[in-house]
């Protein structure tokens, strides 16, 4: 897992052909990579407000995405974050992470997004947004379950 320092990208739909492509961004560079694959280092987005823009790399067009910026803590991680509705399909996706990747962002690891949400007090293993079995259905890594395990025994024990 990433520091809260850090700033993670990912693609929040399953990969393959579908219309749409999400492709989520959460941490302190949120609204600089949004301004960045804009061309618009002003751009002011109206927050929880869906905009319609040309994603760039440099002068390469990625794609004509919407997207809307979630300042926090009211977002899903309780962090800054954007998301991005692109065409769905491989190309696109992999274009804008890709350009992410290359301006520093970090690949998030598989259930990142709700391991921040859980450190932010979004929700934890007892109560929703997910609970009990279903959070460790997020769970896909060992680490991260280990991680898991380690925090719901602490809330437990504070509990107790």
């Amino acid at each position: 897992m990433h520091g809260p320092e850090d700033t993670i990208t990912a693609l929040a739909t399953p990969p393959g052909e579908g219309a749409l492509a999400v492709i989520r961004i959460s941490g302190p560079r949120s609204l600089e990579s949004l301004r960045w694959l804009a061309g618009d280092a002003a751009f002011e987005p109206e927050p929880r407000r869906l905009h319609f823009l040309e994603l760039r790399d440099g002068e390469e067009i990625l794609d004509q995405v919407m997207a809307a910026w979630l300042p926090g803590p009211g977002s899903y991680t309780g962090e800054d974050s954007v998301e991005i509705y692109a065409h769905g399909g491989a190309l696109a996706a992999r274009g804008i992470l890709s350009a992410l990747e290359r301006r520093g962002l970090c690949p998030a690891e598989a259930g990142e997004f709700s391991y921040r949400a859980f450190l932010n007090g979004k929700f934890d293993t007892a109560s929703g947004p997910v609970s009990g079995r279903g959070a460790l259905a997020l769970v896909i890594t060992v680490p991260t379950c280990l991680t898991f395990g380690v925090i719901a025994m602490a809330i437990v024990s504070r509990v107790v």
